[in-house]
Protein backbone atom coordinates (compact mmCIF):
# COMPACT_ATOMS: atom_id res chain seq x y z
CA UNK A 1 0.00 0.00 0.00
CA UNK A 2 1.18 3.54 -0.98
CA UNK A 3 1.86 6.10 1.93
CA UNK A 4 -1.45 7.98 0.85
CA UNK A 5 -3.62 4.91 2.33
CA UNK A 6 -1.28 5.15 5.31
CA UNK A 7 -2.28 8.72 5.96
CA UNK A 8 -5.54 8.38 5.20
CA UNK A 9 -5.81 5.26 7.49
CA UNK A 10 -4.44 7.51 10.00
CA UNK A 11 -5.69 10.70 9.16
CA UNK A 12 -8.76 10.64 11.47
CA UNK A 13 -6.32 10.32 14.94
CA UNK A 14 -4.23 13.57 13.78
CA UNK A 15 -5.61 17.00 14.58
CA UNK A 16 -4.44 18.90 11.67
CA UNK A 17 -0.98 19.96 12.83
CA UNK A 18 -0.86 23.94 13.76
CA UNK A 19 -4.24 24.71 12.96
CA UNK A 20 -7.14 25.38 15.88
CA UNK A 21 -7.35 21.94 18.05
CA UNK A 22 -3.80 20.61 16.33
CA UNK A 23 -0.76 20.16 18.72
CA UNK A 24 0.55 22.60 20.81
CA UNK A 25 -0.98 25.51 18.95
CA UNK A 26 -4.34 27.51 20.65
CA UNK A 27 -7.41 29.20 18.34
CA UNK A 28 -7.19 32.93 18.14
CA UNK A 29 -10.05 35.02 17.27
CA UNK A 30 -9.96 35.30 13.88
CA UNK A 31 -9.43 31.68 13.69
CA UNK A 32 -5.79 31.22 13.33
CA UNK A 33 -2.95 29.54 15.69
CA UNK A 34 -0.83 30.97 18.01
CA UNK A 35 1.77 28.74 19.99
CA UNK A 36 0.60 27.76 23.62
CA UNK A 37 1.80 29.31 26.22
CA UNK A 38 4.03 27.52 28.68
CA UNK A 39 0.60 27.31 31.24
CA UNK A 40 -1.69 25.76 28.61
CA UNK A 41 0.98 23.68 27.19
CA UNK A 42 1.56 22.03 30.85
CA UNK A 43 -2.39 21.75 31.13
CA UNK A 44 -2.94 19.76 27.16
CA UNK A 45 0.26 17.46 28.69
CA UNK A 46 -1.24 16.83 31.86
CA UNK A 47 -4.81 16.05 29.85
CA UNK A 48 -3.35 13.81 27.42
CA UNK A 49 -1.32 11.74 29.94
CA UNK A 50 -4.33 11.16 32.05
CA UNK A 51 -6.57 10.23 29.47
CA UNK A 52 -3.57 7.55 28.24
CA UNK A 53 -3.76 4.65 30.10
CA UNK A 54 -0.29 3.52 29.90
CA UNK A 55 2.82 4.44 32.33
CA UNK A 56 4.54 7.99 30.46
CA UNK A 57 7.25 10.12 31.54
CA UNK A 58 7.92 13.02 30.00
CA UNK A 59 11.04 15.32 30.01
CA UNK A 60 11.57 18.37 27.46
CA UNK A 61 14.42 20.36 28.11
CA UNK A 62 16.15 23.02 26.11
CA UNK A 63 19.28 21.24 24.71
CA UNK A 64 21.57 23.85 24.74
CA UNK A 65 20.89 25.49 27.81
CA UNK A 66 19.48 22.55 29.88
CA UNK A 67 16.46 24.58 31.25
CA UNK A 68 13.67 21.95 31.40
CA UNK A 69 10.72 23.23 29.47
CA UNK A 70 8.01 20.30 30.47
CA UNK A 71 8.30 17.33 33.12
CA UNK A 72 5.94 14.57 34.41
CA UNK A 73 7.76 11.93 36.51
CA UNK A 74 10.97 12.22 34.90
CA UNK A 75 12.95 10.16 36.94
CA UNK A 76 10.74 7.58 36.64
CA UNK A 77 12.38 4.65 34.71
CA UNK A 78 10.72 3.84 31.61
CA UNK A 79 11.87 1.10 28.90
CA UNK A 80 13.73 2.72 25.62
CA UNK A 81 11.66 0.93 23.44
CA UNK A 82 11.70 2.65 20.10
CA UNK A 83 13.15 6.09 21.31
CA UNK A 84 15.85 5.12 19.45
CA UNK A 85 14.00 5.83 16.37
CA UNK A 86 14.18 9.61 17.14
CA UNK A 87 17.70 10.05 17.15
CA UNK A 88 17.66 7.97 13.27
CA UNK A 89 15.38 10.10 12.42
CA UNK A 90 17.36 13.32 13.25
CA UNK A 91 20.73 12.09 11.95
CA UNK A 92 18.76 11.29 8.62
CA UNK A 93 16.99 14.87 8.26
CA UNK A 94 20.79 15.95 8.76
CA UNK A 95 22.20 13.84 5.83
CA UNK A 96 19.08 15.39 3.56
CA UNK A 97 19.76 18.83 5.02
CA UNK A 98 23.65 18.18 3.75
CA UNK A 99 22.40 17.11 0.61
CA UNK A 100 23.77 13.54 1.00
CA UNK A 101 20.52 11.86 0.57
CA UNK A 102 16.89 13.05 -0.36
CA UNK A 103 13.24 12.47 1.14
CA UNK A 104 12.23 11.57 -2.76
CA UNK A 105 15.12 8.91 -3.07
CA UNK A 106 13.91 5.51 -3.55
CA UNK A 107 15.51 2.97 -0.63
CA UNK A 108 15.10 -1.12 -1.71
CA UNK A 109 13.42 -3.46 0.66
CA UNK A 110 14.54 -6.79 0.13
CA UNK A 111 12.54 -9.53 1.10
CA UNK A 112 15.14 -10.59 3.88
CA UNK A 113 14.68 -7.43 5.53
CA UNK A 114 10.87 -7.59 6.34
CA UNK A 115 9.68 -7.95 9.75
CA UNK A 116 7.11 -11.07 10.29
CA UNK A 117 5.40 -7.96 12.39
CA UNK A 118 5.13 -4.96 9.53
CA UNK A 119 2.05 -3.81 8.44
CA UNK A 120 2.93 -1.82 5.95
CA UNK A 121 4.99 -3.83 3.63
CA UNK A 122 2.57 -6.55 2.74
CA UNK A 123 3.47 -7.46 -0.68
CA UNK A 124 6.72 -8.55 -0.19
CA UNK A 125 10.36 -6.93 -1.78
CA UNK A 126 9.51 -3.70 -3.00
CA UNK A 127 11.22 0.03 -3.12
CA UNK A 128 9.96 3.28 -1.59
CA UNK A 129 10.97 6.76 -0.96
CA UNK A 130 12.93 7.64 2.07
CA UNK A 131 10.00 10.00 3.23
CA UNK A 132 7.72 6.72 3.53
CA UNK A 133 10.27 4.56 5.56
CA UNK A 134 10.99 7.93 8.06
CA UNK A 135 6.71 8.25 8.53
CA UNK A 136 6.35 4.52 8.96
CA UNK A 137 9.35 4.71 11.30
CA UNK A 138 7.62 7.20 13.60
CA UNK A 139 4.30 7.74 12.96
CA UNK A 140 3.52 3.45 12.99
CA UNK A 141 6.54 2.82 14.90
CA UNK A 142 7.36 0.43 11.97
CA UNK A 143 10.42 -1.39 12.61
CA UNK A 144 11.13 -2.98 9.22
CA UNK A 145 11.62 0.94 8.19
CA UNK A 146 13.51 1.56 10.64
CA UNK A 147 16.11 -1.25 10.20
CA UNK A 148 16.35 -0.70 6.35
CA UNK A 149 17.14 3.58 7.56
CA UNK A 150 19.62 1.92 9.79
CA UNK A 151 21.16 -0.09 6.98
CA UNK A 152 21.38 3.50 5.00
CA UNK A 153 22.44 5.47 7.31
CA UNK A 154 24.90 3.31 9.54
CA UNK A 155 25.15 2.38 13.09
CA UNK A 156 28.07 4.55 13.11
CA UNK A 157 26.83 7.28 11.47
CA UNK A 158 23.82 7.71 13.98
CA UNK A 159 26.06 7.13 17.00
CA UNK A 160 28.48 10.05 16.11
CA UNK A 161 25.26 12.60 15.37
CA UNK A 162 23.90 11.76 18.75
CA UNK A 163 26.91 12.31 19.87
CA UNK A 164 27.87 15.63 18.60
CA UNK A 165 24.32 17.10 18.53
CA UNK A 166 22.36 15.41 21.87
CA UNK A 167 25.02 15.12 23.48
Amino acid sequence: RGLGDVYKRQAHHVPAPGGPGGHGHRATPSGGALPMIPAELNAYLAAEIAAFPGKTSLLVADLPTGAVRHAWQPEEPVPSASTIKVPILLAALEEVRLGRLSLEQRVALPAAALLPDTEEFDRGETDCSLWELLYWMTALSDNTATNVILDLLGLDAVNRYATRVLG
